[in-house]
């Protein structure tokens, strides 16, 4: 993907990716088979968690959050916050028979709702994931954009892409009603032909 990235003029900054995430961040271009022994090498090492959640969970249910850290095997607020999130699909062997009841007991209590919940937390993953992208990621204003994003620009414009619609609908109904013609007046004259016999 790295080669994606700087075909369209994006530099990321690795180091400042590595610190944001807390991981080792290893760019690889697979075309080129670049960075590809290093991330062999990197997966036969065990990562150590990072010190800190990449996104704040404890915003969206902090009361849950803390009892559940608390009554379970969770060292962060966001493992804790996917346990509450992800509870009917979580195996038995990691929380127990008890321990199901328990965290069933304090959804019911805190009134969580999993839809709601997964809603909100991709909300804020992504407002997150952006964050760090403008951080980690620059792009150098002399990058000229691609024709692709002009188009979609223009064509999905708040006024004038509804009347790029429309024209190009007008043209769709003009060229179906003219080619359409053609047949109407070929069958139109075999039936007169008929009707003449």
């Amino acid at each position: 993907m790295m080669d994606l990235a700087v075909h369209k003029g994006l530099l990321p900054d690795v180091k400042k990716l590595e610190q944001a995430l807390g991981i080792k961040v290893i760019p690889a271009i697979v075309r080129q088979k670049t960075g590809i022994e290093e991330i062999k090498k990197a997966v036969l090492h065990t990562i150590p968690l990072p010190e800190s959640d990449i996104m704040p969970a404890t915003t969206l249910a902090p009361e849950l959050i803390q009892e559940i850290k608390q009554s379970f095997p969770v060292k962060s607020d966001y493992a804790a916050y996917l346990l509450a999130g992800n509870y009917d699909k979580v195996d038995i062997s990691f929380v127990g028979n008890e321990g199901k009841q328990k965290l069933d007991m304090l959804l019911q209590q805190h009134q969580f709702s999993q839809k709601t919940m997964q809603a909100t937390e991709t909300l804020e993953r992504y407002k997150t994931i952006s964050v760090l992208l403008k951080s980690c990621v620059s792009e150098p204003a002399s990058v000229r954009k691609s024709l692709t994003r002009t188009v979609d620009n223009l064509v999905t414009h708040r006024i004038w892409g509804y009347g790029i619609f429309l024209a190009i609908l007008f043209v769709i109904f003009q060229f179906i009603f003219n080619v359409a013609q053609f047949p109407m007046d070929f069958i139109d004259g075999t039936f007169a032909d008929f009707s003449q016999k």
